[in-house]
């Protein structure tokens, strides 16, 4: 996966779901959250609630954007293509397969795609695709903002780039939980599942969240886990010595500094 080059100017992750915009100035040093909206009961989508919203970004001051979409408004997928393809043939083949599984045309979603592994005569291609209307929706509203989006990328894509940028290689099989969401992945040469979901009160519903990850290292089939270590770990010891008993961790991963700001940090081109 691409990590991008170093830069210095100030920027944002502008983060996006269906029930949630975060935006998080990031810089060498840190990772500030500066808005937290929560979209109005009464709204359709995110999207359409931000578009009637004129003053939302009104105390942002312009910078660069980069934009992340959560793991339900896209798809991340797997395929493995010849090497004899050229590349300005992939996307088609792409689109193709993509046609083929969700059974209508694909020319309505925008692919990103790229070359995650390789072997003799193959290429294995990890590529995601979100609708054309809600990108450049998104796209215009920040630009009129003063926001310059410098990439659009998903959740899960970042992830995975972050996780690698730590050192690990497929296949990998990776948990990892903050006090604000888990994710749960599997990923191979020609496989890509995965499973994120939002946590809203954790103190709460920390014994029904555990129970759910156990449940789905079974359902996802994830063995030799690596286990990505968390702030949360400090704060709720009882969390990591219960996942250490009861799933099988093969690797702990020890990102720098908080996983979320590495991860913001790493595909946002500053670190």
């Amino acid at each position: 996966m691409r990590v991008l080059p170093i830069k210095t100017k100030k920027s944002c992750n502008i983060f996006i779901s269906d029930n949630y915009l975060h935006i998080t100035e990031i810089s060498k040093n840190s990772c500030s959250l500066i808005l937290n909206y929560q979209k109005k009961p009464e709204s359709p989508n995110m999207i359409q609630d931000i578009q009637t919203n004129k003053n939302i970004l009104e105390n942002i001051e312009p910078m660069d954007a980069y934009i992340t979409l959560d793991s339900g408004m896209g798809i991340v997928k797997m395929r493995s293509l010849p090497k004899s393809i050229k590349r300005k043939d992939v996307e088609k083949a792409l689109r193709m397969s993509i046609e083929m599984e969700i059974g209508h045309d694909a020319n309505k979603y925008y692919l990103a795609f790229d070359v995650l592994t390789q072997d003799a005569e193959n290429n294995n291609y990890i590529f995601s695709y979100a609708e054309k209307n809600d990108v450049d929706l998104l796209e215009d509203f920040f630009k009129k903002h003063k926001l310059n989006p410098k990439s659009i990328t998903h959740f899960i894509v970042d992830f995975i780039n972050a996780i690698i940028s730590l050192g690990q290689s497929l296949p990998m099989n990776i948990i990892y939980i903050s006090k604000h969401y888990y994710v749960m992945l599997k990923l191979g040469d020609s496989l890509v599942d995965y499973r994120k979901k939002d946590i809203v009160d954790f103190d709460n519903e920390k014994d029904a969240i555990l129970d759910e990850i156990l449940n789905y290292v079974v359902i996802l089939g994830l063995e030799n886990i690596g286990l990505v270590y968390s702030e949360l770990f400090e704060e709720y010891p009882g969390v990591y010595s219960k996942l250490k008993t009861f799933v099988r961790i093969d690797t702990e991963i020890f990102p720098p500094y908080d996983f979320d700001c590495y991860m913001k940090k790493i595909n946002g081109g500053i670190y």
